[in-house]
């Protein structure tokens, strides 16, 4: 029997944005202006960067415990049937090596 560790990470991106102001604006007023039509959502990224990934928690599941987690996190494919579902798990090997599935 197989045993399930369920790894929670968080992905972070630097998101740069361009907004341009009048050349008379004031300094400080221009940024706060520019930093509320970033917050509003009201710009387009100018740019981005994946920083990487930082683990937040991970704990072991037996597979009715991850198969119920896959249902509570993709409740839009609860039909999928219990073999579709874990063909979503990475395997590894005793040796820590991906095991190929076939699909």
């Amino acid at each position: 029997m197989k045993k399930y560790i369920l790894v929670d990470a968080i992905s972070s991106f630097r998101i740069r944005y361009a907004v341009s102001v009048p050349a008379d604006f004031d300094d400080a007023k221009a940024k706060e202006w520019a930093g509320d039509s970033v917050t509003c959502e009201d710009v387009e990224e100018f740019s981005q960067e994946h920083i990487g990934e930082q683990i937040s928690s991970m704990r072991i599941l037996s597979e009715e415990e991850l198969l119920a987690q896959f249902d509570e996190d993709n409740d839009y494919l609860r039909p999928w049937s219990n073999e579709l579902k874990l063909q979503n798990v990475y395997d590894l090997d005793k040796d820590g090596n991906n095991v190929k599935k076939e699909m």
